[in-house]
């Protein structure tokens, strides 16, 4: 009976073989560099009970990588911006620290620690950004941790390493990835994002994206509004992005999400009650040598 249960399972595993599994994961030869191109767009609708404001920004980041060592708990790379633009038209934040941030970042480097997944363990720089931009005016320095967290700094980096599943996944196969996208000012939203390994043509993988958010108010100490009550809701994002598994690089990358939400804030001891929406993109591609 044995015998015959043993070669009914040899037969069906012929005529029925597992799915094909591939195996998502980075390249960080030490002394190997690229350049990657991060491009964010956004608009921005703040309501009072008095008027309006739109405001709409974009950026756009040429950084170059340089792999400086491999470890265990990750490889170490070096990220210099070498292009920083960045344009802003309305009147949210006109009079804020924006303007001199594509300046001063231009140029700068950031070291990460970054694992084969992709995922960012660490970034370090950030202080020395701060100091740069705001030199030693604490008001400044706050302005800026508020409109630019180092949560924030570390997430625009991160869209330029696409997270990957741990272990050889087959098509329609899903990973999650949590993470903290800062919203300037008032909080953040918690985000969690399903991809699901959509095919796989020759030596790229096509990977589409769904992510939900809850909303989380900002820190003590790192708010410029007391934020007394409100709804913040991440509409449902979605984006996709093409990997190589070849060569373990990211080749690009688009990104969507909405957010909507009302907020009772205290400002200088008054109250104050507004609606928000922020509609925002972000397109990664890695340029060619």
């Amino acid at each position: 009976m044995f015998r015959i249960l043993l070669i009914l399972v040899i037969q069906l595993g012929i005529l029925f073989p597992a799915e094909a599994q591939t195996t998502l994961r980075w390249k960080f030869p030490v002394g190997s560099e690229w350049k990657s191109e991060r491009t964010f767009t956004q608009k921005q609708i703040v309501e009072t009970k008095v008027r309006q404001f739109t405001q709409e920004n974009s950026s756009r980041w040429v950084v170059r990588f340089r792999v400086v060592d491999e470890a265990s708990n990750g490889s170490s790379i070096a990220a210099t911006l070498e292009k920083v633009e960045h344009k802003v038209k309305g009147r949210i934040g006109k009079e804020g620290i924006d303007h001199l941030l594509a300046e001063k970042m231009q140029g700068m480097e950031f070291q990460l620690r970054v694992l084969a997944n992709g995922t960012i363990r660490d970034l370090a720089g950030y202080e020395d950004l701060v100091r740069k931009v705001a030199g030693e005016d604490l008001e400044r320095q706050k302005a800026l941790r508020g409109s630019l967290p180092k949560s924030g700094l570390l997430e625009a980096f991160q869209d330029l390493f696409a997270v990957l599943p741990e272990s050889p996944v087959a098509v329609n196969s899903t990973w999650e990835r949590e993470g903290d996208h800062p919203i300037p000012f008032f909080g953040s939203l918690r985000s969690k994002t399903v991809h699901r390994l959509a095919k796989v043509e020759k030596a790229l993988a096509v990977v589409t994206s769904s992510t939900t958010s809850r909303y989380q108010p900002p820190k003590k100490g790192e708010e410029l509004f007391r934020v007394l009550q409100g709804e913040v809701n991440g509409m449902p994002g979605r984006g996709d992005f093409w990997f190589d598994t070849q060569e373990g690089y990211l080749v690009r990358l688009h990104r969507e999400q909405l957010i909507k939400g009302s907020l009772t804030i205290d400002s200088q001891g008054g109250r104050s009650e507004m609606e928000f929406q922020s509609d925002a993109t972000v397109d990664v591609r890695r340029l060619m040598p």
